[in-house]
């Protein structure tokens, strides 16, 4: 997949799940989630430009993939939500993630 803008949005407990099995390729990238929860998994190589992460309230975000390469990450975190990215176990990319590992 690649594309110039991806945004994910969560409002309410609600859980948004990407599962991309090609590369992902995105210059601007961005994931708020408030009390929901939104997970992105891909299979291959992640090429990410620009990669913002807003977790507000008791929200939680994980991104994933076999490797990420990134020019800029934000995290913006208001509340008790956790926000997750790089090799996570998929079984790790509950609700209340513990704590947030880069590789």
């Amino acid at each position: 997949m690649t594309v110039d803008i991806l945004e994910l949005m969560s409002e309410g407990s609600v859980r948004i799940q990407a599962w991309f099995t090609e590369v992902f390729e995105v210059k601007t990238a961005s994931i708020n989630t408030s009390a929901g929860e939104i997970v992105i998994y891909a299979a291959q190589n992640a090429i990410v430009g620009e990669f913002t992460f807003n977790v507000e309230g008791s929200g939680s975000s994980c991104f994933t993939a076999e490797s990420i390469e990134m020019n800029h990450l934000q995290i913006e975190k208001e509340g008790t939500g956790d926000t997750r990215s790089g090799q996570v176990d998929l079984s790790e990319c509950t609700t209340n993630c513990e704590r947030l590992r880069y590789y």
